[in-house]
């Protein structure tokens, strides 16, 4: 039942990469200012999801003439995203105009399921082709606007065509396709970590260490700073056998100026609100804490975390580590 649930968590969260990459207003823009012979050199790409798909055009090659001349978007459709790799649709043609026992249980298999979504998502959005490829001059320019859908080869982008897009694609089977290299690692947007290691535990029967995860849901307003849900889950067993139970749910403030090529640190703060449950009960205390953290870069969307922190509460100081998978 528990690798059922995972499973079915694992495939609400995840998704399958296309051979389909957005190119965003920004780059659009300076494609179309940038002379036509050069702009197919370098072009900045995000790789998209399943989902609806634009309709094929012909495969262009290196055999395919090159003509430089601007025009705006040939309309072939109405403007709505076809599902799936059809052939190219026809229609009416023109131009236009200008993201304890039980309770023990109960956590471990919300770990299970909060580790299950970092893997899928490592897989699947840590994993997505975000960076920089070369393609033909000639290669298909799929633009939705006011107009509806059409398509424009990238030599024949005009800036007003650009200005007016709101949204282009291409695809990589349709043309020769050269990828130049990943973006460096951003955090800016949503993220999503999942950390485990292990941290000190106060109980009845003094102190111990035990099974400590962090599992954080925030955004990044900018590369550097974030602010993200925090809860984090840790036990241990005590003198008796028995288990303590400690969880806490609260907000931490990221700040990660250091960015020395693929290794990246800063540092956090935090607060939150805990409960701790064993043999004598259950006590319930405020938290604040501080630490470290150290980003290893793998790719654009995805870095190995190691977080080392200190935490007050219950009157006491105790130290945990963790490291684990951020996907941004």
């Amino acid at each position: 039942m528990r690798v059922n649930a995972i499973v079915a968590v694992a495939a609400l969260l995840g998704g399958c990469l296309t051979n389909t990459y957005k190119i965003s207003r920004a780059e659009l823009t300076r494609l179309a200012v940038t002379p036509p012979e050069q702009r197919a050199e370098r072009v900045r790409v995000v790789q998209e999801f399943e989902g609806d798909s634009p309709p094929a055009q012909p495969v262009v090659s290196g055999e395919t003439n090159v003509i430089f001349v601007p025009r705006t978007v040939i309309v072939v459709g109405d403007g709505r995203h076809h599902h799936g790799h059809g052939g190219v649709r026809t229609g009416k043609g023109g131009g236009i105009g200008g993201g304890g026992g039980d309770g023990e249980g109960a956590v471990i298999l919300l770990v299970a399921l909060a580790a299950g979504a970092g893997i899928v998502l490592a897989a699947t959005e840590g994993q997505r082709y975000d960076g920089w490829v070369r393609v033909h001059p000639m290669h298909p320019v799929h633009l939705w606007g006011p107009w509806g859908y059409g398509v424009v080869p990238l030599a024949q982008l005009d800036p007003t065509t650009a200005a007016t897009a709101t949204k282009a694609v291409i695809r990589d089977r349709e043309g020769p396709w050269q990828k130049l290299g990943r973006a460096p690692l951003d955090r800016q947007g949503w993220s999503y970590s999942f950390l485990g290691g292990a941290g000190q535990i106060d109980g009845w029967d003094g102190r111990g260490v035990g099974p400590q995860f962090h599992v954080q849901l925030g955004y990044y307003p900018s590369h550097p700073f974030g602010i993200q849900f925090v809860w984090t889950p840790a036990w241990r067993g005590d003198a008796m056998g028995d288990t303590i139970l400690d969880l806490r749910l609260g907000l931490e403030l990221d700040f990660l100026p250091l960015d020395a090529g693929a290794l990246h640190g800063g540092g956090y703060v935090n607060g939150s609100f805990g409960w701790r449950h064993d043999r004598d009960g259950t006590d319930r205390a405020a938290f604040t804490g501080a630490g470290a953290k150290l980003q290893l870069e793998l790719t654009t969307r995805l870095a190995i975390t190691g977080r080392f922190g200190i935490t007050r509460a219950y009157d006491e100081v105790a130290t945990d580590a963790t490291v684990g998978l951020s996907i941004y």
